[in-house]
């Protein structure tokens, strides 16, 4: 399941100041967000310093989601992507039409990351195929082929050139089609964030990265395209290739797409030997102590594909549910509706991110645990859950019920109210114990996993009409001791799941 070695060599970790000792504090600020006291006024967010070569940039094609929406018209193309009786390129069996152009396929899992939608009562916009905390957007996909490469402008939906091949840059459909493929990087930039978030800046960056990843290669797939998950590589000749400044972003994955390879879009020297002072952004800084650590191996997440897991399918396109993908519907406030969960949603959903994490865990990280706190799952008893690594619910017993996570959540009942939804996923790990034994870049992936595992989550609520909002505002001691969690394991992440309690107006932005 892992891919061959014989990437480029990662490059020495930069110079950093910061003791081990630091680093596990910057880890439990992570893990206890709540004490960073963070203030709810003030927006100093940066510009995004990308540095687009010369020149307007490359248009994505108009219509690359109905790829998958409706399927070819002849019999063979419809039998061959799998699609439904109605011609729906169904999720999540289904598949593009195969005589699909590469490029067009390639092009296509962009898209499906891009913006998708406008909400007309939603305090905040605009809306993609998966969450960020209060939509600031920091992770940006870079496409990288045939030694060129490309930013993907998710606002004006067009690719922009920020590093020439030797002879000039070709159009990134040329380039796609040279290479076999693509590789796209996801970079985040945490001043993205207003710094009133600290260093919680770090962890919501990377799990944000986490669901894009996991967007992306399910995308691939529903384009039937090979897809790799990496994260053995050199950070910055990844920030080079990107051209980008290395001092200002966080490399999060790589996503190899085709026959693309890492070590064929990637500079094949480190670009500054040199790494100079560790930056001032405790953020940065910490996410540099990563650089150069042993990392994980790549996994082959085609030998991986769940298929016919997760569920049955529910007859909704792949591109309806990526459209009305949602963290749910609200306005000046937030109440989900009264009505129970579909237990065929729980029973996809808990395949889908068993399917997630399990693939984490061929990669040798693992470590999350996921419990379920059901309070109106339609044919499920009210109780404390675990989902086990086959995607099975398991009852553990009554448990506290939504109450206890409405009691540890840090915005009011008036706000937030956690227990008008129907259940919740907690996910829990001991950090300490992962930074301990695998070292600085386990509390990056750590986050990418639990963001990746709450997309796949919410993708299959997602087909079903429900919703999965996650979050990190909580106070984790007290769930952990509502939960009555053993001492090592302490929740790191949570997701809202329910059914929204009315219908907004959607603005269909995609070209």
């Amino acid at each position: 399941m892992t891919a061959p070695t014989g990437r480029p060599t990662a490059a020495p970790a930069p110079a950093s100041d910061w003791s081990d000792e630091q680093l596990l504090a910057f880890a439990d600020l992570q893990a206890r967000p709540m004490r960073l006291g963070i203030s709810t006024e003030g927006d100093d967010r940066a510009p995004v310093p990308v540095r687009p070569l010369p020149g307007p940039g490359v248009p994505l094609p108009g219509g690359l989601h109905r790829d998958l929406d409706a399927a070819a018209d002849d019999d063979a193309a419809r039998a061959a992507a799998a699609v439904t009786d109605t011609g729906t390129v169904a999720y999540p069996h289904g598949r593009a039409a195969p005589d699909l152009p590469l490029h067009r396929r390639v092009l296509g899992v962009l898209a499906a990351s891009g913006i998708q939608r406008f909400e007309a009562r939603s305090a905040v916009n605009p809306h993609r195929g998966y969450p960020a905390a209060h939509c600031f957007y920091t992770a940006h996909t870079f496409l990288l082929a045939d030694r060129a490469g490309w930013h993907f402008d998710t606002a004006g939906h067009r690719l922009r050139p920020v590093a020439a091949a030797p002879e000039g840059t070709p159009g990134p459909a040329d380039a796609v089609t040279a290479a076999g493929g693509a590789v796209l990087a996801i970079m985040c930039h945490p001043r993205s964030i207003p710094s009133r978030y600290r260093e919680l800046r770090w962890a919501l960056a990377l799990c944000e990265a986490g669901h894009l990843a996991e967007l992306l290669v399910q995308s691939a797939r529903a384009y039937g395209l090979p897809v790799r998950l990496c994260r053995d590589f050199p950070d910055r000749a990844v920030a080079a290739a990107a051209g980008v400044d290395a001092g200002e972003w966080m490399p999060a994955c790589l996503v190899e797409l085709g026959a693309a390879r890492a070590e064929d879009a990637l500079p094949s020297a480190d670009p500054d030997p040199d790494p100079g002072a560790a930056p001032q952004d405790p953020v940065l800084a910490a996410d540099r102590r990563a650089w150069g650590a042993a990392p994980p191996a790549s996994l082959d997440r085609t030998a991986c594909d769940p298929r016919p897991r997760p569920g049955a399918g529910t007859g909704r396109s792949w591109a309806r549910v990526v459209f009305e993908r949602s963290s749910g519907h609200g306005n000046k406030g937030f109440t989900a509706s009264p009505a129970p969960l579909a237990g065929a949603a729980l029973d996809d959903a808990a395949a889908a991110l068993a399917d997630a994490l399990g693939a984490q865990s061929a990669l040798g990280d693992g470590g999350i645990r996921t419990l379920l706190l059901a309070d109106r799952i339609a044919e499920r008893a009210p109780g404390l859950y675990e989902i086990d690594r086959a995607g099975r619910a398991r009852l553990l017993g009554a448990g506290p019920g939504l109450a206890a996570v409405q009691r540890a959540f840090s915005y009011p009942l008036s706000q937030m109210s956690v227990t008008s939804c129907a259940a919740a996923l907690v996910f829990t790990m001991d950090q300490h114990a992962q930074l301990i034994r695998r070292g600085p870049r386990r509390l990056r992936t750590a986050q990418l996993d639990l963001g990746a595992a709450a997309q796949a989550a919410g993708l299959a609520l997602s087909a079903h009409g429900a919703f999965l909002r996650p979050a990190r505002s909580f106070d984790p001691d007290l769930l952990a001791a509502e939960l009555e969690l053993p001492d090592d394991q302490l929740p790191g992440y949570i997701a809202l799941l329910g059914t929204s309690r009315f219908t907004d107006l959607f603005l269909d932005v995609r070209p």
